[in-house]
């Protein structure tokens, strides 16, 4: 299944001051001349003042003033400008200036320095604008699921495990992996699937149907863990989970469903690891999957290899496939920190979603000097090279040990509910191993 390890917040704060854009100016025609007003202190470029921090994901304001041949500001000017980065991920891009001056909430989607450029075809200027990292924010009422007491149902009582998220119609699903047995060593021999579903965007749930929905004689295979469920372009329910041999190796298993219920397994779009050596001769397991375009599927999963402990090595690889081709292990593409760092030990059960032209990744991760985990971040411009946050690790467990915190977090999930707010679900642990279901929304 997981194991639990403990690390620091690490926070990161951008203080925003005025930055002040380097003008140029280009010759052209009197038709592209901008509407200048009067004449003395004639514009030679833009300034922008910065309101307030800027944060990857967040909107924040940004102030276009105009600069004149005397130096210092100038009115004499109105006119439309052009805002963009060379990301080309800007969410605002046309500021209209007013006696030299206008100003436009705005938005960037990854974490760095940003090359801002601002122009009216003319008159232009670039300047770096530092992103600080996303600032996600915890639920105060974690866990959102919980397991049943055995008084009531004992089918779930065991624990509520890696959580999958999807929103249909209004309703957010979380799918996870669950037990009736409490004991310390669970495997994913004591596991079947249920699921749990939100009507008031992710915040309440109810088990959704009070049963299980999958069991490892539905799924034709001795253990199950891990689910991943999206609805595909055309309609179709797909699941992907974990599927354990009776020698312990793991796979992916792949169903289908009219409703995401009524599933029915296949060899369509399953992974399995041929080898018996390296980085996935122990499985392929934890998958997280993309539909990149109808019917074209990008899985990133965790493989296991034998380490030189007596813990398997844990890595995340990813490939691309269709029903037609299947899916064939491919490199890795994601592997543990640095020494000593937080995420030494282990990365493991990722979440990938795509904003515009970015990729970007929740993953579980570890040290060597404790058995609590966290949430890293990352991102991608093609999925497979990854940047990681300088404010990892991104999410921890609450200070005060909350309720199911005591563990830490691992095996997260996003989606985004019908307000836009995208949503983080996970698994969290108390001391007696009934993990919980957690959550945590971007602004």
């Amino acid at each position: 299944m997981f194991r639990w390890v403990q690390n620091l917040w690490i926070s990161a704060f951008l203080v925003a001051l005025p930055v002040t854009l380097g003008a140029c100016s280009d010759e052209s025609s009197s038709e592209d001349q901008p509407d200048v007003v009067g004449t003395g202190n004639e514009p030679v470029g833009f300034a922008i003042e910065l309101v307030g921090s800027v944060v990857e994901g967040t909107d924040f304001s940004l102030i276009v003033r105009t600069l004149g041949t005397s130096g210092g500001i100038t009115q004499n000017y109105q006119g439309t400008v052009t805002l963009s980065t060379d990301w080309g991920d800007l969410a605002a891009t046309d500021v209209v200036l007013t006696d030299g001056a206008g100003s436009v909430k705005t938005r960037l989607n990854r974490e760095g320095t940003a090359i801002l450029t601002v122009t009216d075809g003319t008159l232009s200027g670039t300047a770096p604008i530092d992103v600080g990292p996303p600032e996600w924010i915890r639920f105060p009422k974690s866990p959102v699921v919980r397991p049943n007491t055995k008084a009531i149902d004992p089918w779930a009582y065991g624990g509520t495990f890696g959580p999958s998220a999807v929103a249909v119609e209004g309703s957010i699903f979380v799918y996870f992996a669950t037990t009736s047995e409490q004991k310390p060593n669970l495997t994913s021999n004591d596991f079947v699937l249920g699921r749990a579903r939100s009507d008031d965007g992710g915040l309440n749930f109810v088990f959704d149907p009070d049963e299980p929905i999958w069991t490892p004689a539905d799924a034709n295979t001795s253990g199950l863990d891990d689910p991943m469920v999206l609805v595909a372009a055309d309609g179709t329910w797909h699941m992907w989970y974990t599927s354990v041999a009776p020698d312990a190796k793991k796979s992916i298993g792949h169903a289908t469903a009219p409703d995401g219920l009524a599933w029915v397994a296949d060899d369509c779009l399953g992974l399995n690891s041929s080898i018996a050596i390296g980085w996935t001769g122990l499985g392929v397991a934890q998958p997280s999957v993309l539909e990149e375009e109808p019917g074209v599927f990008r899985m990133w999963f965790t493989g296991f290899g034998q380490g030189s402990g007596a813990e398997p090595e844990q890595r995340i690889g990813m490939t691309v496939g269709t029903c037609e081709s299947g899916f064939t292990v491919a490199n890795i593409v994601f592997e543990t920190g640095l020494t000593d760092s937080w995420e030494a030990s282990r990365v493991f059960g990722v979440t990938v979603w795509r904003e515009e032209s970015v990729y970007k990744m929740l993953y579980s991760a570890g040290g060597f000097s404790t058995t609590v985990n966290a949430l890293g971040y990352a991102t991608s411009a093609d999925g497979e090279q990854w940047t990681r946050s300088n404010g990892n690790p991104i999410l921890t467990k609450f200070a005060n040990n909350n309720d199911c915190d005591h563990k830490g977090l691992a095996h997260p999930s996003t989606v985004l509910s019908a307000d836009g707010k995208l949503l983080a679900f996970f698994a969290t642990a108390p001391q007696d191993n009934r993990a919980c279901i957690g959550r945590a929304h971007l602004p």
